[in-house]
């Protein structure tokens, strides 16, 4: 994972640019890009760069300048080079929030939480891939209750159940800035999806939601439906994953709460087997979203039924940018019946047809017919 991270180097270099240009929004999303990136550095070179970076103050000058009113709670596995370096620092030069454990359970809360004293500075709080358990939430919470500045909570891949979403949920009515929330891949099931649902009726600031893979069915979309209603400011959300299987059921029910998204622009409710009919339900519910640019929907077993009533949609979707229809078996047929409704899109500039058992001259045709439009045929 390592290899895909930029050189601390260049970080330095590039950052003092970005954050003379971007303003306060882009200082945030910089100071969030710095605190994800740190858990990751494992390998010699990165590890050689952001120690040599530390010492000589230069990072430590830069996380200044991008978030001098911001802090980071930052939990996972650091190489001991760069824990050992964080140590040697002296204290003008540390990174202000920037608080590193070792052991990835719900022991690294509690290691944590009396080292860190200004609890309402925290803006981001990341422990991503830290399985900390519901042990751990249940430790969190009462910290939780006083950052009241808290943007970004990332939760991905903690081992949390529905009991640990519940105590998550009677909090988040005391985080009116949360912009950012990410559960994925815990497995919640529908028990603790209706939990979340009450808490996210009071998230009316919540800007990005990400509940991939955390094994919900019908019950569970439906739940979820009655507290993303509230969620008016919502412009990202994700609840694909081979975990989750919403059926045709539970996309109507979803449906329901996309026609109060206004803002909605990346949805992706691919794996989930909507069927023809869900792809129905969930055509006449973007009518009423015409913000949205990004649309997965792949594996969804829709067929070229489905294809034919997704296309009453595309006319309305004029800020369409990227559909993803990859393994919906639509077929010729299908993609003669989407040729009708793409030519609508004026902003579509991608379509993913992969596994979709369409012959190359039908691709051809499409693509020829929409002349702004890349196909991706593969089968």
């Amino acid at each position: 994972m390592s290899t895909a991270i930029p050189p601390l180097d260049s970080w330095v270099a590039v950052d003092e640019t970005h954050t003379a240009e971007a303003g306060a929004h882009g200082s945030a999303d910089l100071g969030f890009k710095l605190a994800k990136c740190l858990p990751l550095l494992h390998a010699a070179p990165a590890t050689d760069a952001f120690t040599r970076a530390l010492e000589t103050g230069a990072l430590a000058d830069v996380w200044r300048k991008v978030v001098p009113a911001e802090w980071t709670l930052m939990l996972g596995a650091t190489s001991k080079r760069i824990r050992a370096a964080l140590a040697r620092l002296p204290m003008h030069l540390r990174l202000p929030g920037v608080f590193t454990v070792f052991r990835k359970n719900s022991e690294a809360i509690s290691c944590v939480l009396p080292r860190v004293q200004e609890w309402c500075r925290i803006t981001t709080i990341n422990l991503e891939h830290c399985h900390i358990g519901d042990e751990g939430i249940e430790r969190l919470v009462r910290p939780l209750l006083m950052c009241h500045s808290l943007r970004r909570l990332n939760l991905w891949g903690n081992d949390i159940s529905a009991d640990g979403a519940g105590r998550l949920a009677g909090v988040l009515e005391h985080l009116p800035s949360l912009a950012y929330l990410s559960l994925w891949g815990n497995k919640i099931g529908d028990e603790g999806a209706g939990r979340l649902a009450l808490g996210l009726r009071h998230c009316t600031s919540l800007d990005h939601l990400d509940i991939r893979s955390i094994n919900i069915g019908v019950e569970g979309a439906s739940k979820l439906a009655e507290g993303l209603g509230a969620c008016t400011s919502l412009t990202y959300l994700t609840l694909d994953g081979y975990d989750n299987k919403i059926l045709t059921a539970g996309v109507k029910m979803l449906s329901k709460a996309l026609e109060r998204l206004p803002s909605l622009t990346h949805l992706d409710l691919s794996c989930n087997d909507i069927g023809a009919e869900g792809a129905g339900f969930l055509a006449a519910a973007l009518q009423q979203v015409a913000s949205v640019a990004y649309l997965g929907l792949r594996w969804n077993k829709m067929g070229a039924e489905g294809a034919t009533r997704l296309t009453g949609a595309l006319g309305y979707l004029t800020a369409l940018d990227h559909l993803l229809l990859e393994g919906n078996a639509i077929g010729d047929a299908g993609v003669e019946s989407l040729s009708a409704g793409l030519g609508e899109c004026p902003s579509l500039t991608y379509l993913n047809l992969d596994h979709n058992q369409i012959r190359v001259e039908c691709a051809r045709r499409l693509a020829g017919a929409v002349g702004h439009l890349t196909v991706s045929c593969r089968q």
